[in-house]
């Protein structure tokens, strides 16, 4: 189970990092005038990285919830808090398929959505780690 455990907190923090990668690169200014070219790091980091490291967590995190008994009101708080990180992760995405077709958010939802994916983070990484025994 230990090892349920280590691939569960790994993928978790890849899918937090990559997810701020992106969102954080969202509406810089400059870059080249191709949206496409310009975004092609961004969606590379988005399906290569976040993605496939979002469904690892998903998918231990079940495996974990299976084999640890829990109490029903810290379960219920992580699965919310990992609910917003994954509404994030979709908000992120829409965001990046928006600013490849040339319709990029104005900054204030980009400043949004960094807030959010951040609340989001600490809040899952602390139920994470803050597992009562």
């Amino acid at each position: 189970m230990l090892w349920l455990k280590t691939m569960h907190l790994a993928a978790l923090v890849c899918w937090c990092g990559a997810l701020l990668g992106v969102v954080a690169a969202l509406g810089r200014p400059g870059g080249p005038p191709d949206t496409q070219e310009a975004a092609a790091p961004q969606r590379t980091l988005f399906l290569l990285m976040a993605t496939p490291a979002a469904l690892v967590a998903i998918a231990t995190g079940t495996g974990l919830f299976a084999l640890v008994d829990g109490t029903p009101t810290w379960l219920a708080a992580k699965l919310f808090a990992v609910t917003l990180l994954a509404t994030c992760h979709l908000l992120a995405g829409w965001a990046l398929h928006r600013e490849e077709h040339g319709e990029p958010l104005p900054s204030s939802p980009h400043l949004g959505l960094s807030a959010a994916t951040a609340s989001a983070m600490v809040g899952t990484l602390w139920l994470v780690l803050a597992k009562p025994a």
